[in-house]
Parts: C-alpha cells; structure tokens; sequence
C-alpha cells in the first residue's frame, strides 16, 4: 500500500538464463490526500539450459486504502492474481551424472543432456480478494492518554495446482491407466477477523478478536473413479481467539500474542512472545519463545493420482513445536542468534525404496514420526567497514539431533566483499564486489515434480562447493543497473554442484538489470 505526495511509477526488468526476460511494472497515485490506488504487473519467462524446462510466471496486483479527513475511518482493499507455470523433466538422468561431475566439453551444452521425462508440467494458479477495516471509537487527546479502535478483515483465497503429463512414465511407478495424466488440487478459503485495540501510555496496546477459517480441500483426476474414491474431500470450519500485546518500557520492549482454537474442526493454536532489553551503544538482547501446535497441511493427509504409489488418505495428528531462541545484536563486533527447536510428531515427505535389492522402485510418501525432532541453530553475522571497503559476513551452525530424521547442512555461509564510492560529483553511486555462498555436505532433499514438494533421501551428498559471484550496481539519478557474473567460478572448482539430486545448479552465467524510477 501507498501514500504518495506524486505519482509513482517504477520499471524493473531483468535478464534470464536463456532466451527470456523478466519484467515488472508499477504505477500508483494518490487521486486525494485521503485516497490512493496502485497497480503492478510482473512477467517472467525463461527457456532454461536444459531439455523441456521452460518456466513462466504472471503476478498481477491492484492495490487502494482510503481514510477519512479525521483519520478515524480507515480503509484498505487489494485483489492478487498469479500463475506459475513450469516444465518438468524429472531432471538429467543417472547415467548422465557422470558426464555432468566431469565436465566433458560435448555435455558443456547443457541441451544434449537426455531428462528422465519431457512430457509434463505443472502449474499454480491463485487469487485472492482482501478487505481490511478501522474505526477509532475514542482517539487519544490532550486529555485522554488512551485510545479504542474496531477492526475486521474479510478475505478469499481460491488456489490451484495440477500436474499434467501427455502419458504416463515409469519413472512415478506404475499407473492406473496408460493414457494422460491430469491431477489437480484446489484450496478454497474464507478468513474473517474481527475485534478490538486498546491501547494506553501506561498500560500498552492489546488487541483482542476473534478470527473464523472455512476451507475446503478437494481433488480432480483424469477418469480414474473406476479405480479409487475420486470424490473424497476435506472441509472444516473453525473458530479462534486471538490476542497480541504490546508495550514498551524506558530500555524493554514485551510483545505477546496468541491464537487459541475455540471450536470447529482445525484445532490448531499457537502463542509467540518476545523481551527486548536495550542494552548501551545501540546494543540489545533479546529472547523469543513460540509454541505451535499446527493441523498437518491437507497433501499430507489426502493425496489422489492416475499413479498408484500417490494416492493415500492419513491420519496424522498435530505437529507441535516449541522454539526458544536469544537474540544478542552487539553494534560494533557482531550479531548472535541462538535458537534450539523441538518438534513432536514431524510430518515430512520421504523417500521409500521398495526393493532393497533394485533402488529404481521406489515412492514418495508422507511419514510422520512419533520421536521428537530437536534442533540447534547458531547464526554469526557481522559487518565491517573500512573506508569505502565492506565486508557483510554470514555464518550459520546447525546440527539436528535426530539425525535419522531429516538431514541439515552443518555449516551454512554467505560473505560478501564490496567497494563503494560516489562519482562525478555524486551523480553517480557505484558498488562492485564479491559474494561468497557454501554449505556443507549434506543428503539435500530431492524434488518431485508431481507433488511439486521436496522430500528426504538418503542417497545422494550434495555440497562443500563455493557459489562465487562478481557484481557491479550502479545508481544514475532514478535509475539503478547491475551487471552480474554469476557463479563464474564454475569452470575451476568443479561441476559437482546441484540445487537437488539429479537437478543441476546453474552454470556460470552473465545477467544484466534495470530499474527505473520516475517521478521522485
């Protein structure tokens, strides 16, 4: 949302892999003082390095908020329209690993590699439509220190998957019938909020309402009623409390809220609460704990395919985590984040091996697990200046104490070295640098592209290889450019990198971009 003194009007546009742009226009304007109105439209299109891998995107966005001349009445309202669209291949195939890791100048074109499949794509449609309303029914003054304000929220979301093949590919396991596969999913929901806030200088802000979920999950598949219950679904309506509460002393800041089932069918709940103590220097420290007890989402309960290893109907009970972290942000040497997380009854998708003798046959299926997953999170950041010399460093520690669970890079790092100067009298901004990205080995999840999901394997190590890239960002008066060199280390460490097994990461590359503002 905006509140704009002028019209405001950006274009954005960006280079691609191969063959393909991406484009992103915004325009907005305040038509009153009172009133303003935006529109944004974004277009991706990429042909992608290999074998039937086309992706595209369509966002779509329209924006308005109103208040009144007494600043009493406010309004605000959005409508969001996008489609994701993308080919799917199932990635290079095993025999073609080997050519790939070797960097065999005839497989440098990444085009004669031969995909698992080439017949298939997915593809996410959604839309929303928003309402938000306030209206302050006592305002603070020169004589009241407090205020009350009435809010509500109405909004529908209406989404959209499916997965669609010409025919079907051994490559899911076996299907129902040989012809074409089109599976879909659709989610429709309604959320209403209403409520109150009060706030006071000496008591702090709490805001009180109730909040109201109808969902409706349900299935379309290409004429395999004759086989399984096609016409299964999942609806539920429920009701919840919520409270957040907010206050702020000389040097510590509370902030609590909650969201409590009442009745209905979606017992979840949830509760979220934070200290910060500010500490001398711009120093501070801080703790976080949050308990969430979450209803599995609806494809791990309910799943239905022309492929017989996807189709299952469970009964999972509530995953519950509690996450306890601190927070110790130091202005000149460094911020620490510590953050322990236990999760009981994990849902996750994983891969199960039918034969032990022949990993080919194999399905990928919801497992939930009965022993507590814990976690220990160590984040390191900092940031160095020297002149006009920078360093912006990133380390994460990690460790999971269920190793048999899921599988975590220990050591996650990212570090960027840059210069910064202004130029021919401060026309122009210019930032040239490094950046540096590694993680350790680890068994990444892999991918399928019929659930669209990623899943846990335990075949395949992924990573210890550096992601090195050299940027250039200019700013021209409204006009801002980049030109990157990405991942141009790729031709002297190796090609033994991969964002999922099976599924390459992307070669070095050169990628130019643009935006433009006008009317500042």
């Amino acid at each position: 949302y905006y509140d704009l003194p002028t019209p405001f009007t950006e274009l954005m546009y960006r280079s691609v892999f191969e063959q393909g742009q991406l484009l992103d226009a915004v325009y907005s304007v305040n038509t009153s003082r009172q009133f303003n109105f935006s529109i944004s439209r974004k277009g991706l299109r990429s042909l992608g390095n290999y074998q039937n891998f086309i992706s595209s995107s369509s966002n779509f966005k329209f924006t308005t908020n109103y208040f009144s001349k007494s600043k009493k009445y406010k309004f605000r309202t959005h409508f969001a329209n996008q489609k994701l669209f993308s080919e799917q291949n199932g990635g290079i195939t095993d025999s073609d690993i080997l050519n790939f890791e070797n960097g065999n100048s005839q497989f440098l074109d990444r085009g004669v590699f031969d995909p698992n499949f080439e017949n298939a794509h997915n593809e996410f449609l959604g839309k929303r439509y928003y309402i938000d309303q306030s209206y302050i029914l006592a305002k603070k003054d020169s004589l009241r220190n407090s205020s009350l304000e009435l809010f509500n929220v109405i909004y529908l979301e209406e989404k959209k998957y499916k997965f669609q093949q010409n025919s079907s590919d051994q490559f899911f396991g076996n299907s129902f019938v040989s012809q074409e596969i089109n599976d879909k999913i659709f989610l429709n929901s309604l959320n209403l909020q209403a409520g109150l806030i009060y706030s006071s200088d000496s008591f702090g802000e709490i805001n009180l309402g109730l909040h109201y979920v109808d969902e409706s999950y349900f299935l379309e598949n290409y004429q395999i009623d004759e086989y399984i219950d096609n016409s299964q679904s999942i609806n539920s309506k429920t009701t919840f409390i919520t409270g957040n509460y907010l206050k702020k002393f000389s040097k510590i800041q509370l902030n609590a809220k909650t969201e409590n089932f009442i009745f209905g069918d979606n017992k979840s709940n949830m509760f979220d609460s934070k200290i910060k103590l500010k500490l001398k220097n711009n120093n501070s420290l801080a703790l976080n704990y949050k308990l969430l007890s979450a209803v599995p989402n609806y494809n791990f309960l309910l799943y239905r395919s022309n492929y017989e290893n996807y189709n299952w109907n469970n009964q999972f009970e509530n995953s519950i985590t509690n996450s306890i972290s601190i927070d110790l942000e130091l202005d000149k040497f460094l911020d620490l984040n510590v953050n322990l997380i236990s999760v009981k009854n994990h849902i996750q998708f994983e891969k199960i091996v039918n034969n032990l003798t022949d990993s080919s046959g194999f399905s990928i299926l919801p497992v939930q697990h009965t022993e507590n997953l814990e976690i220990l999170k160590i984040r390191l950041a900092r940031k160095i200046t020297f002149g006009k010399f920078s360093i912006d460093s990133k380390l994460l520690f990690q460790k999971s104490v269920s190793d048999d669970i899921i599988n975590l890079p220990q050591i996650v790092s990212r570090n960027t070295v840059y210069f910064s100067t202004e130029m021919f009298k401060k026309a122009l901004f210019l930032q040239t640098g490094f950046g540096v990205k590694y993680f350790s080995k680890f068994y990444m999840n892999g991918y399928d592209p019929l659930l669209s999901e990623l899943y846990v394997q335990n075949e395949k190590e992924i990573g210890d290889f550096p992601i090195i890239d050299f940027f250039i960002n200019a700013k021209i008066q409204q006009t801002r450019l980049y030109f990157k060199f990405e991942h141009f280390n790729s031709p002297i460490t190796g090609y033994n990198y991969y964002s999922a097994p099976n599924y390459p990461y992307r070669d070095f590359t050169f990628r130019f971009g643009l935006v433009w503002n006008f009317f500042m």
